[in-house]
């Protein structure tokens, strides 16, 4: 009897032991799921801010090739004005040395 009362006891100890293990893991998964949650979440920010970004710079890009082109045509139409301004002088001066 004193044998099978020591074993139950020991069992009984194993059971509350293995218990309690039970709920450690049970807190540790959850602890894990949190996490793993949170860092979904931090995921689908960054992905968000990225897009945004991307966004951005492909607008900054599309300013920028509306600049140059901007750019572009005030160039040509100095060139324009320099050339006539140009055939306008060796006009004059072919004028004034025909007098």
């Amino acid at each position: 009897m004193a044998a099978q009362s020591v074993s139950n006891s020991r069992d009984q100890r194993q059971i509350a032991s293995l218990r309690s293990a039970r709920e450690q893991l049970e807190e540790l998964v959850k602890e894990k799921q949190a996490m793993v949650a949170s860092l979904e979440n931090k995921l689908k920010t960054l992905e968000r801010d990225i897009a945004a970004r991307d966004g951005a710079v492909a607008g900054l890009v599309n300013n920028l090739r509306q600049l140059e082109s901007q750019l572009d045509q005030k160039v040509m139409e100095l060139q324009e004005t320099t050339a006539s301004r140009d055939a306008t002088v060796r006009d004059q001066a072919s004028v004034q040395e025909q007098l």
